[in-house]
């Protein structure tokens, strides 16, 4: 099974699927923390001023190395938009 990452927005209730930012995403990480388990993460999207909207505070956030090989799920706690094709997650 060849690497394939992806970047996929779920909706608060961390199930129901918003949008997969694997294109979009300039740069994505995540922590691995010493005693288990994940940390803070952070994803870099390209996204224009006006797509700002499609993004909230409380969705969910996965980094998977392929189709349902999930590593990361986070919560998102802050955007950050910088004008006019920037948005930090």
């Amino acid at each position: 099974m060849a690497y394939e990452r992806q970047i996929i927005q779920y909706d608060s209730d961390s199930t129901t699927f918003i949008a997969d930012w694997t294109d979009r995403a300039e740069s994505a990480w995540f922590e691995l923390l010493r005693q288990g388990g994940c940390g803070a993460g952070e994803v870099v999207l390209d996204y224009k001023f006006t797509e700002r909207g499609s993004i909230e505070v409380g969705h969910y956030v996965v980094m998977a190395y392929s189709t349902g090989i999930r590593w990361y799920m986070g919560r998102v706690e802050s955007i950050d938009e910088s004008s006019p094709m920037r948005t930090v997650v």
